[in-house]
């Protein structure tokens, strides 16, 4: 019999891995949610600069308004949510799911920065990085394996 040096990580008692559909229904749930909270924060910036000029330079206004607001807002809200007590987002909560280490514990704000920056990564190769969740053993998306975390659902019991 031939020793294998490979560690087998399994999903905590009471848990399983996320499906690619859940994990895509809790991430579009929370990005209507980030896209209401940017509108709101931006609006002000519009009035202020006059609404006329936004659409008649919509990509001179708009555009670089909205990106400046929305990665912060988006690193703060999927980081202190993921690493919170929740260990999840509204949608992920919506769904049942939790961002926890490998060991199932929950993760640091620094482990939850590193994840949500790595989702550019996995957006920027053609989106590739997201759908390896519907193919990888443990449903771990690239920025879950660089950040060295999985995505559970809580089973019934």
């Amino acid at each position: 019999m031939q020793e294998s040096n490979e560690i087998t990580i399994i999903a905590p008692p009471g848990t399983t891995y996320a499906s690619f559909s859940r994990r895509a229904t809790a991430f579009s749930v929370d990005q209507l949610i980030l896209l209401l909270i940017v509108i709101i924060l931006t609006v002000p910036v519009f009035i202020l600069l006059g609404v006329a000029a936004m659409f008649a330079w919509p990509f001179i206004v708009f555009v670089p308004t909205f990106c400046s607001v929305r990665v912060p807002v988006g690193w703060a809200y999927f980081a202190l949510q993921e690493s919170g007590p929740h260990q999840a987002t509204l949608g992920k909560r919506l769904c049942g799911l939790r961002v926890t280490d490998m060991q199932g514990r929950r993760i640091s704000f620094f482990r939850a920065t590193v994840r949500y920056f790595m989702k550019f990564v996995s957006a920027a190769i053609m989106m590739i990085g997201f759908i390896m969740a519907a193919f990888t053993e443990r449903h771990q998306t690239l920025h879950d394996i660089i950040a060295d975390t999985l995505v559970l659902k809580k089973t019934k019991g």
